[in-house]
């Protein structure tokens, strides 16, 4: 049976091809980020890689290409158009993550979550 490729590049209902897609894969740059998640998923994650034997990254990237590898539709959602003219408030940076993160969360929201994944 030939596999569908899907938007991650896995072929879905093909595992003859998995060894490639890890050699592919494993030779991709990859991007360093921040996950704002709680602590107890956080602990729960962590506790899964160490009885794996792996690591907390590994397990998130095999977690979302599995998700995202799923088939499904997407659900039609109706998206609100306001009828206000745009732009930003004076003084906002969107440049400065750090005063965005208090606009979106606010400053007193600068706990233990705010680690890096």
């Amino acid at each position: 049976m030939a596999g569908v490729a899907t938007a991650s590049g896995h072929c879905r209902g093909c595992h003859q091809h998995e060894h490639i897609h890890e050699q592919i894969y494993a030779n991709l740059p990859h991007v360093r980020t921040t996950l704002n998640i709680s602590d107890d998923l956080y602990q729960a994650v962590k506790i899964e890689a160490a009885r794996r034997g792996d690591t907390v990254t590994s397990l998130v990237e095999e977690s979302l290409r599995r998700l995202l590898d799923q088939p499904g539709e997407v659900a039609r959602v109706p998206f609100p158009v306001s009828s206000r003219s745009g732009g930003l408030r004076p003084g906002v940076d969107l440049n400065d993550p750090d005063q965005m993160y208090d606009l979106l969360y606010g400053a007193d929201d600068r706990g233990s979550d705010r680690g890096i994944a």
